[in-house]
């Protein structure tokens, strides 16, 4: 199990969907650790191998985000002045600078106070330290901190982070795109690839936070999806047996 979560650390995958952070909170799990396993397993521990958050950002990996963006790492290799790192302006120590980043389809605003190649964020001083065969690493605080990051090939300000065995996703928020993306709170987010096993709720219908909408099978285990606010049902155009991918919108909850 140590080798498997080491390797699974050392493995950076991009483009394609897929379940890592899910294998990789299987491995690092008590009870599998104890080898204490049967075929209920998955369904036991389904809130401990899909948490709420699964997918979904921490702080240091906002951070790094950030930090990222605001260096414009993703433009190192162009010999450019307009694409230096040290965030100098004319009068000035440091500027005030804000950015909007989507991860899964979730708004992150952030408002950064950059000086040379140190922003503060929140309080929290992020400082550069190397940028080498796309691994970021920073000093987060008094915490030294390392990432992978690839940029995407095929979508712009894109990139995929793999920071320990978790992998998020991230992507700058254009002016055009802000009216389309609202605020996203409501979105209902596959959190891994998988077939719809049956559809709880129509289109309309008023529901309630933690009521059921849905149920899905992955990895032949059945995980049921629940609404995270009350509100009506939008957007619902499932049926089942439809295969869906990680990252799908399966329906939206107006408030």
């Amino acid at each position: 199990a140590k080798k498997m979560k080491n390797l699974l650390q050392e493995t950076h995958i991009t483009g394609a969907p897929h379940n890592q952070e899910f294998i990789a909170n299987v491995f690092t799990h008590k009870e599998f650790l104890d080898r204490t396993l049967d075929t209920g397993f998955i369904a036991r521990h389904e809130t401990d191998l899909i948490p709420d958050d699964y997918g979904r950002a921490a702080k240091e990996e906002i951070a790094l985000a950030a930090l990222y963006f605001m260096l414009g790492l993703d433009h190192s290799t162009e010999a450019n002045p307009w694409n230096a790192r040290d965030n100098w302006r004319v009068g000035t120590k440091s500027l005030t600078r804000n950015l909007k980043l989507v991860n899964r389809d979730h708004i992150i605003e952030i408002e950064a106070i950059c000086c040379g190649t140190q922003i503060e964020l929140d309080e929290t001083k992020i400082s550069f330290i190397s940028y080498q065969d796309n691994t970021l690493c920073a000093l987060i605080g008094d915490k030294e901190i390392q990432a992978t990051i690839l940029p995407s090939k095929n979508f712009k300000n894109t990139i995929a982070m793999t920071h320990g065995s978790k992998r998020t996703e991230f992507h700058i928020l254009e002016p055009e795109q802000e009216a389309e993306q609202g605020a996203g709170d409501g979105k209902i987010i596959a959190p891994m690839p998988g077939k719809i096993v049956r559809v709880l709720v129509s289109d309309g219908e008023t529901v309630e936070t933690g009521q059921p909408l849905l149920v899905m099978e992955s990895m032949k285990v059945e995980i049921t999806i629940k609404a995270p606010v009350e509100g009506v049902v939008e957007n619902l155009s499932l049926t089942n047996d439809a295969q869906v991918t990680d990252g799908t919108i399966l329906m939206e909850i107006a408030a």
